[in-house]
């Protein structure tokens, strides 16, 4: 299998850092390190640095080259994560994580400084959208929206779609949750206080449209979670709130990925 091009898979990698000058200042960290190398970076050896630098894991990026994980890694721990402690004057075998590796790079100065204009509209280049560069001011918000909420709908279908059920055996089924979910009221409050609480309870929807910051509280198992899928969904099938983009992030899943940092 023919080699995918660096430039294709770690682009943002010369977005965001200064590569001339850091593949220049590695091929000296690398002459230190091992001067029976090659001195100057090899092209396999840019292709791992970016790959970290955009953020992919030693695995992802092996996935991606088509590479063994094991000795991906193992390369890693020979050559670049060497060069960096290298470069960086960080003690020898010091760098126990690939998260290390932009962190240190950026205090050593070699990321740019982008402005929070470029870096939103980068964010959406990524996202598949296009913005009108000549006149930015005249792109209409709404059509922009519309595009967002299209390409993100089926992230929004396969985490909040599908939701798992139990039959009367207990074992676990899976259902869809626009075709199971039955309609939820809801006692509606400005406040945290029960007391403030109205005794009149109104369709979700409704309390959604007039409460633009909304919390839910509720008793565990009552459905909160199922709720906010079912809107996650709802937003993604239907004309409803069609200004805003609706976005699901599972505590579970932002807790379960913090631990692993």
């Amino acid at each position: 299998m023919a080699n995918t091009p660096r430039e294709e898979f770690f682009a943002d990698a010369a977005i965001d850092w200064e590569l001339s000058s850091l593949y220049s200042a590695l091929a000296v960290a690398k002459r230190e390190f091992a001067p029976h190398k090659k001195p100057e970076l090899t092209e396999k050896e840019k292709q791992h640095l970016c790959g970290l630098l955009c953020g992919y894991s030693p695995g992802e990026i092996a996935e991606k080259l088509h590479k063994s994980a094991r000795g991906l890694d193992a390369d890693l721990c020979n050559t670049i994560y060497r060069y960096v402690e290298q470069l960086t004057r960080k003690p020898a075998n010091s760098l126990k994580n690939w998260r290390d590796i932009p962190g240190w790079l950026e205090g050593a100065g070699y990321k740019k400084n982008l402005s929070k204009s470029v870096k939103d509209e980068r964010a959406l280049m990524q996202s598949g959208l296009s913005l009108d560069i000549a006149n930015p001011i005249s792109q209409d918000i709404e059509i922009l929206v519309q595009k967002v909420r299209s390409h993100f709908d089926k992230t929004i279908q396969n985490e909040c779609e599908t939701l798992c059920t139990f039959n009367l055996l207990y074992s676990p089924m899976q259902g869809n949750l626009s075709q199971i979910y039955v309609q939820t009221k809801l006692n509606e409050s400005q406040q945290f206080s029960k007391e403030e609480f109205s005794q009149e309870r109104r369709l979700w929807e409704e309390v959604v449209r007039r409460n633009p910051k909304l919390m839910v509280l509720g008793k565990p198992g009552v459905g909160k979670t199922t709720l906010l899928q079912y809107i996650a969904v709802h937003c993604d099938e239907v004309d409803f709130q069609s200004k805003l983009i609706p976005i699901f992030i599972s505590l579970r899943t932002l807790a379960k990925r913090a631990s692993n940092l």
